[in-house]
């Protein structure tokens, strides 16, 4: 990928208006980012956008953020993804789960978008 190639981040937000504001400042920052608003949808969209970044809420009706990370970690071609968890709430259970799947996890509440974008740009080395 070349230095002026923009990273690609697919984000997972099943709330229009979060979602869309995330979007525009994720490639105000100078990201590919797409957007899906469920994790029924996300793994193929993973699948055909192929992203280095991906953000996920981990609250959404029928497949959460959480199980997502696990269906990702578990396929192949999204293995190597940097993965980020947004969550309203976070237990000592959850922050385990996270760390043993390789993924960062914010609570939403915590962090507002410039937190996520530079964990994002961390993550990316951009």
């Amino acid at each position: 990928m070349s230095a002026n190639t923009p990273v690609k981040v697919l984000l997972v937000e099943d709330h229009d208006h979060l979602s869309r504001l995330y979007l525009q400042h994720l490639e105000a920052a100078g990201f590919d980012a797409h957007l899906v608003a469920s994790g029924s949808q996300a793994l193929q969209e993973a699948l055909d956008f192929r992203p280095a970044l991906i953000v996920l809420d981990t609250t959404m009706p029928q497949v959460s953020g959480y199980d997502l990370l696990d269906i990702l970690r578990h396929t192949p071609e999204m293995s190597h993804a940097k993965i980020i968890l947004l969550a309203p709430v976070v237990s000592p259970a959850d922050r385990l789960h996270a760390r043993e799947l390789g993924a960062d996890l914010m609570v939403k509440s915590e962090a507002v978008i410039g937190d996520v974008i530079e964990r994002l740009r961390h993550h990316s080395g951009k």
